[in-house]
């Protein structure tokens, strides 16, 4: 159940013909009795019954046995909803192994699959020469081709 702190509101949300002042005073004497579970954030009361409420409730309401809250109810198990295991899929659901098939190139060493467009000598699709940023083919970058002089790791011995 869950109520706002509001006591002067004419009508509870949920519970039609009732004040929410009344629904507070109910609430507050259950958790008085130990039959339900009282939480407070943001202004909102929230109520959680407890197994002594729910017996209390089916004495007071003269309610048979089997009627029982729907959140105390045991739900029939779900199949999974994926198949597990069975199929030619490995390791996280991928075929031939944690890392895929072989491909051509790939990223890492041995080429790649972006050399086609690195290689290509038409102008680029922006209309203008290819930019060079230092260590590319038309110079810009190290040592005696001109340019700033590079540092570190590329420069050549002097």
């Amino acid at each position: 159940m869950v109520a706002s702190d509001d006591k002067n509101l004419k009508e509870h949300p949920e519970v039609k013909d009732v004040s929410n002042l009344a629904v507070l005073k109910l609430m507050e004497s259950l958790t008085s009795r130990q039959l339900v579970r009282h939480q407070y954030a943001w202004k909102h009361h929230y109520w959680f019954l407890q197994a002594d409420g729910i017996t209390y409730l089916r004495e007071f309401l003269n309610l048979p046995d089997y009627c029982v809250p729907a959140t105390h109810k045991k739900q029939a198990p779900r199949a999974p909803a994926r198949p597990l295991g069975g199929d030619d899929r490995g390791f996280g659901g991928r075929r031939d192994g944690p890392s895929g098939p072989p491909r051509d190139g790939g990223f890492g060493r041995g080429g790649g699959d972006r050399g086609g467009y690195r290689d290509r000598k038409e102008p680029s699709s922006f209309g203008g020469e290819r930019p060079s940023f230092g260590r590319g083919r038309e110079g810009g970058g190290g040592g005696d081709r001109g340019g700033r002089p590079s540092f570190g790791r590329g420069a050549p011995p002097s």
